[in-house]
């Protein structure tokens, strides 16, 4: 997970960038078609992608102000645990 931030006149956007890979049975079951539907739900942006190896890649960024930060960004749980158990 990665984050940076930019300053305007009156706001602060911090902008957190996850990186992912999902192991398991992914290709085959529209792993990736209901990963863009829940992206574009929650307001994401980014890519997925199967690889090679038989699993999902991907990465998706949004973006929060700083006015925002505490009451919205508890919806998303960036906990290593929380993520591994989706998969």
């Amino acid at each position: 997970m990665s984050s940076k931030t930019t300053e305007n006149e009156h706001n602060i956007t911090r902008y957190i960038t996850i990186e992912f890979e999902v192991f398991g049975r992914v290709q085959g079951v529209f792993f990736r078609k209901y990963t863009k539907a829940k992206a574009e739900e929650l307001g994401l942006t980014g890519w997925c992608r199967n690889t090679h190896r038989g699993t999902v890649q991907g990465e998706f960024e949004y973006a929060s102000s700083a006015a925002a930060e505490n009451e919205n960004d508890s919806n998303i749980n960036t906990d290593k645990e929380s993520w591994e158990a989706l998969a």
